[in-house]
């Protein structure tokens, strides 16, 4: 079965979707981060931060769209429903 995201255009949407959410997270939560942001730094400081945190989300999400197909392939079944409906709601 081919999910939505199996393409590399769906992952990387994904991925940047993501790193907003995460970024606007800790831009609200996080003082450092807010300082980090608002004062002057090299551009430099900038872009090796925001290519690193991008780096570590790409990851992630190829992570957990892998642990996703692995869990459906393993536990989906058409003879079990509940079993499947038990892993879906627990995971």
């Amino acid at each position: 079965m081919k999910f939505w995201f199996d393409t590399l255009r769906s992952r990387l949407l994904l991925t940047f979707i993501t790193y907003v959410l995460y970024m606007l997270l800790y831009f609200l939560t996080d003082e450092v981060m807010r300082d980090f942001y608002l004062e002057k730094h090299p551009v430099w400081d900038y872009v090796v931060d925001i290519l690193t945190t991008l780096v570590c989300v790409f990851f992630f999400v190829q992570l957990s769209i892998c642990y996703s197909k692995v869990i459906y392939r393993r536990f989906v079944s058409l003879a079990h429903p509940y079993r499947s409906l038990i892993v879906f709601f627990v995971r």
